[in-house]
């Protein structure tokens, strides 16, 4: 991580490219809070906010870049901005597609003509916050709430001792699933046959009828080629 002498002297180098325009003071203090603690945060790095200078405009910085491709073969671009005529240096997420006549940018054409909106790569929930403090207590929430789902996992599966099988079964709605049963066995070395065997006694269903999937969004279940394939990356043999 950078020294505090080091990451003043960069924030300094930032308004510079910003036109000159003072940065925020609660954006000072949380660099060099974060520097003081030996800390780098992975969105809002202040050597990616340095690469990004080059696209920043009077009174903007480019405080994050993405660029990628989509299986259609279109390339997007995902930005985020933050607005120094604030007085808390608001931040906004914008999204845009290469045929956009802002794709070049600066940061301004941005702002006035990209889409607003969070998209893939940016790390962040919302599509704007009132200040570089919110974005990070919301890490900060994010990083608490990871912990505590690790926590709870590692109590369920006693320390990655057991697996963790759901039973799902169909609603009435399309595609739609509903959670019927949840058991921990403990792990041993099995067959996926015996495995099978093993959950139809302890749910009544019959093994022929068992399927492993995985889980897609919206609640969806898809079996990706065999799906005993799932179970042998698990170290189950046939």
């Amino acid at each position: 991580s950078n020294s505090v002498s080091t990451v003043k002297r960069q924030l300094a180098m930032l308004a510079e490219t910003a036109g000159g325009v003072a940065l925020p003071a609660c954006v000072t203090e949380w660099f060099t809070l974060l520097a003081e603690n030996g800390v780098a945060p992975t969105l809002f790095d202040i050597n990616e906010l340095l690469e990004n200078s080059r696209f920043n405009s009077h009174g903007l910085l480019c405080f994050h870049f993405h660029e990628w491709g989509c299986p259609e073969g279109v390339t997007q671009r995902s930005v985020g901005l933050m607005d120094l005529s604030t007085e808390s240096g608001a931040l906004s997420f914008y999204y845009m597609i290469e045929d956009d006549n802002c794709w070049d940018g600066p940061s301004s054409e941005w702002q006035t003509h990209a889409r607003l909106g969070s998209s893939y790569g940016n790390k962040a929930a919302k599509d704007s916050y009132s200040s570089l403090s919110e974005l990070l207590l919301e890490k900060v929430e994010e990083v608490k709430g990871q912990k505590e789902a690790e926590r709870k996992h590692m109590d369920l599966t006693e320390n990655n001792t057991c697996l963790v099988i759901e039973v799902w079964k169909r609603s009435g709605e399309t595609h739609g699933f509903a959670k019927a049963q949840v058991f921990t066995p403990k792990f041993v070395n099995c067959t996926i046959g015996d495995l099978k065997q093993d959950v139809s006694e302890r749910t009544g269903i019959q093994r022929h009828k068992l399927t492993v999937k995985r889980r897609r969004m919206f609640g969806r279940f898809t079996v990706y080629g065999e799906d005993h394939s799932l179970l042998s990356d698990c170290g189950y043999s046939g």
